[in-house]
């Protein structure tokens, strides 16, 4: 009876310091991770990895990337697209207009020359300034649709930097 007493209070006393006991190694735990995490919690989207074997300022991509990468980085893609195929054409119809431009002076020439035909010609040349200037207009609405167009992709690198590979200018491709 006696000894069925003593290992009765010893199972009770064992099990009310288990909370203890329990908590301690609970404790523990908490206190390596907060060396690991350096005291911080993670936050999704907002905590970035750091390698401190190497250096000691933030890696850029987040551990886990946001889900909105993807269409950001879509998007990104169709406005660089366009913007280059905006700064192509108003590459090709400044071309147009420098062309027109040289065949002014050998219409401007020719009233000279042909005294019959010197206000045909001078009208032609007139028109084709007023074309050349068109050209002009057209490629600088282009250019400027195609600045336009940069602003946002550098705003949309600047605020989502871990869409982005710095170090060689690709795009992360996250699958979902």
């Amino acid at each position: 009876m006696q000894y069925a007493i003593l290992i009765a209070v010893m199972v009770a006393v064992f099990l009310s310091m288990r909370i203890f006991m329990v908590r301690a190694v609970q404790e523990k735990y908490r206190q390596s991770a907060d060396v690991f995490g350096e005291g911080t919690q993670y936050a999704k989207g907002v905590t970035k990895a750091t390698d401190t074997s190497q250096s000691s300022g933030p890696v850029t991509p987040p551990v886990t990337p946001p889900s909105t990468c993807p269409e950001i980085v879509s998007a990104v893609q169709d406005l660089e697209s366009q913007r280059d195929s905006l700064r192509s054409q108003a590459t090709d119809l400044e071309t147009t207009a420098n062309n027109i431009e040289a065949q002014i002076p050998a219409l401007e020439e020719l009233p000279a020359t042909y005294r019959a035909k010197a206000a045909e010609y001078a009208s032609k040349a007139s028109a084709k300034e007023a074309e050349a200037q068109e050209k002009r207009d057209e490629a600088a609405g282009y250019r400027a649709d195609a600045q336009a167009k940069q602003v946002i992709v550098d705003a949309n690198k600047r605020d989502y930097p871990y869409c982005f590979n710095p170090s060689s200018g690709q795009y992360w491709s996250w699958t979902c």
